[in-house]
């Protein structure tokens, strides 16, 4: 089951519609009970330098089950680092 799906708009009308018109189809989706998707983000920022795991939660199809970023252990010995990088790039 499909709990969201996007309906109505797509990008081909949306070139040619006027801004009244596409404000006038979301009030009408919103007062017949449609849904709508949010997506909200913590009060504090995270920062991006010299964060490991924030690549980790970012990119998890990279990196399943939390294993194979830069720098982790587990790759000591095995993978230079600009190699592991290279890899990552494809």
């Amino acid at each position: 089951m499909c709990l969201f799906a996007v309906n109505r708009v797509t990008g081909k009308e949306l070139n040619t519609m006027s801004v009244e018109t596409m404000k006038a189809i979301a009030l009408q989706h919103l007062e017949g009970q449609g849904k709508v998707l949010a997506i909200g983000h913590d009060s504090d920022p995270v920062s991006i330098y010299d964060n490991l795991q924030f690549y980790l939660q970012m990119f998890s199809w990279l990196f399943p089950y939390g294993l194979g970023r830069i720098g982790q252990l587990i790759h000591k010995g095995v993978n230079a680092e600009d190699t592991q990088k290279k890899k990552l790039l494809l």
